[in-house]
């Protein structure tokens, strides 16, 4: 461990980091879109809706419903994550109005939690669900995935880096790199 003796302390926030009240020196937010001209890019995700064990008997056997199906589904989501049902939905060339969540989290790991005991499906981003659809925690519902928030780290501008936050930094971008 190259800085045993470092403090990191984590927050989460579903606001855009505020650089004139935060004390943070480093950011790790998720933009639309792909682009942000600030940070360095991480990693892009992807969605797709995913459920339960629970509901295997409600999908033909290789787990796949149709997208007109999983319309009439309870459909979960996080606060900050429910336009992805929509964006979904339109990949699949469906514009449904019923395609809103009925149940909203305030994160997406609760979203998933939810989903894995059994509440409905989530339109998740894959790159964070992966172990527990091996696990067979989740089950993926479709094929058709479409583009999911893009992932980005950024220092505190207009300030001289400390040694800790670039190596922290450079951790960050290597790991997402992985």
């Amino acid at each position: 461990m190259a800085h045993p003796d470092a403090r990191i302390q984590l927050t989460t926030s579903m606001e855009e980091t505020d650089w004139d009240t935060d004390s943070a020196d480093i950011s790790v937010y998720a933009s639309e879109g792909g682009w942000n001209e600030r940070g360095i890019h991480l990693f892009d995700t992807t969605i797709s809706p995913v459920c339960g064990p629970q509901w295997r008997d409600a999908a033909d056997r290789d787990m796949r419903i149709s997208p007109n199906e999983l319309v009439d589904w309870p459909l979960l989501s996080s606060v900050n994550k429910a336009a992805d049902w929509l964006r979904w939905f339109h990949a699949c060339e469906l514009q449904p109005d019923s395609a809103r969540p009925q149940y909203l989290f305030g994160t997406s790991s609760m979203a998933y939690k939810a989903a894995m005991n059994g509440l409905g499906a989530v339109c998740a981003e894959l790159a964070f669900v992966g172990q527990a659809c091996a696990d067979g925690q989740l089950l993926r519902l479709s094929t058709v995935i479409a583009p999911g928030s893009s992932y980005f780290v950024e220092a505190r501008p207009g300030k001289k880096e400390s040694d800790l936050s670039r190596a922290f930094k450079e951790w960050i971008v290597d790991q997402a790199g992985s």
